[in-house]
């Protein structure tokens, strides 16, 4: 039966009632993981993750949506989610080491877009240990097909 609000299962009004539920939850922005925990100041997460690229001396950052790798990638999501051991310089930024810096983007641009562009197939196998490297289902999947695809092509026309 649905009652008119603030109104009682009796047909009275609810003012007179005093048995209001109250929440046992703490507050959402008191959850672990979304907080400092010293200060209890809320932290909202920026929509951006830098990763930092580091060969040898060389060093360089790409910038991407946080909610694009969170979601299509478990190895990078595993590593935006662990504890400051696991390579992260801040928030926001995180350190990846012994990949080449262009490859490496090109991963994180088919996390945003779903597309990537090869040149060969030297480059899809490439992109292949990557995506496995950072466990990327969707981009693992696209390398296979689209390298299947090319030695199909490859048959029929050589």
């Amino acid at each position: 039966m649905v009652l008119p609000f603030g109104l009682a299962s009796d047909g009275h009004n609810v003012a007179g009632n005093q048995n209001m539920v109250t929440p046992t939850a703490p507050p959402a922005f008191l959850m672990h993981g979304h907080t400092n925990v010293s200060t209890v100041v809320p932290i909202i997460p920026s929509p951006y993750i830098d990763f930092i690229v580091v060969n040898g001396d060389d060093r360089c950052r790409i910038r991407c949506e946080r909610k694009a790798v969170l979601v299509n990638s478990v190895g990078l999501a595993k590593r935006i989610r662990a504890g400051p051991n696991s390579g992260r310089k801040g928030d926001n930024h995180f350190q990846i080491s012994n990949v080449d810096k262009n490859d490496f983007e090109l991963v994180i641009r088919f996390l945003e877009t779903k597309f990537v562009r090869y040149r060969d197939h030297l480059h899809i196998l490439k992109i292949l240990e990557l995506a496995d490297r950072f466990n990327c289902p969707d981009l693992v999947s696209n390398c296979k097909h689209s390298h299947s695809i090319g030695f199909h092509i490859n048959f029929f026309y050589f």
